[in-house]
């Protein structure tokens, strides 16, 4: 904690508005080097990757100044992955869950992934232990962000981000308050709020949600009850037409067995014949 707190702490006294626009290296009070410069509302740290939203500035103290930022910078210095910050947080359900699945590279430093880790009372609602293997990796990967060039590496910005998550899914986090975002998933009302955010020493992201994301499944049921219906439909046809077809053979069976004139109809014609004889 000191060398993270004396490393953000510049020999000098430097105002917002001296921060300069292309990379500038300081040196702090750790004597450290660090390489930083500004870009409208963010603090860029060039050397370590880091973008960070300026909130407060110009805060005047008695020995110097000091500018509030979003989230703390850590130095190389200092070795922070993304394990340390998952059992800084308490909960252990998600973690142990990477563990029993063999994912274990996502816990490491070398994997610049954002994390996002459900609390242990999100992860006890949901019946995770009735899933298999392939389904539960799945699951998983919806849960790991991989690093992207396109997007900032500070997803908890004031304009909404899109990125997509490790399984090919599309996730969408926007604030919808001071100090609050959401994370959704896309075609989806699957949502979570993200209740806390730690970063590693490569500036890899962990984002603690309260709740478990799972990928939509109705339009797969939907279609599943359709095709349903549409079996059942053609058996019931089928059944019809061969109950028709069955009568209709009947009768005619009926039509070609049966005599034409009966044996009474006879008796009755022989007086009219023998009248006329």
């Amino acid at each position: 904690m000191k060398q993270v707190l004396l490393h953000n702490i510049f020999k000098g006294v430097y105002y917002s508005d001296e921060l300069p626009s292309h990379p500038k290296i300081f040196t702090s009070l750790q004597g450290d080097k660090v390489t930083l410069h500004r870009n409208g509302e963010y603090i860029i740290f060039d050397d370590l990757k880091v973008n960070t939203t300026l909130e407060e500035r110009d805060i005047l103290a008695s020995n110097g100044v000091v500018h509030s930022l979003s989230t703390v910078p850590i130095p190389k210095s200092v070795c922070i992955t993304p394990e340390n910050l998952i059992n800084a947080t308490g909960f252990t359900a998600w973690r142990h869950l990477i563990k029993t699945q063999n994912l274990t590279s996502y816990l490491d430093l070398e994997q610049n992934y954002t994390l996002l880790i459900p609390t242990d009372e999100a992860y006890d609602l949901v019946p995770i232990s009735s899933l298999r293997s392939e389904p539960l990796n799945s699951l998983i990967n919806l849960h790991i962000i991989p690093p992207s060039l396109e997007n900032p590496s500070n997803l908890l910005s004031r304009h909404p981000v899109s990125v997509s998550a490790l399984s090919g899914r599309e996730l969408h986090i926007r604030q919808i308050y001071p100090d609050v975002w959401t994370i959704q998933l896309n075609d989806s009302n699957t949502q979570a709020r993200i209740l806390d955010q730690g970063r590693t020493s490569n500036g890899a992201q962990v984002l603690v949600i309260d709740a478990v994301l799972f990928e939509p499944i109705k339009e797969r049921g939907r279609w599943i009850q359709v095709l349903g219906v549409l079996v059942f439909a053609i058996a019931v046809t089928g059944g019809v037409a061969g109950s028709v077809m069955w009568i209709v053979r009947l009768v005619q069976r009926r039509r070609d067995t049966k005599p034409l004139f009966h044996e009474g109809d006879d008796e009755e014609e022989e007086p009219f014949l023998n009248g006329h004889s």
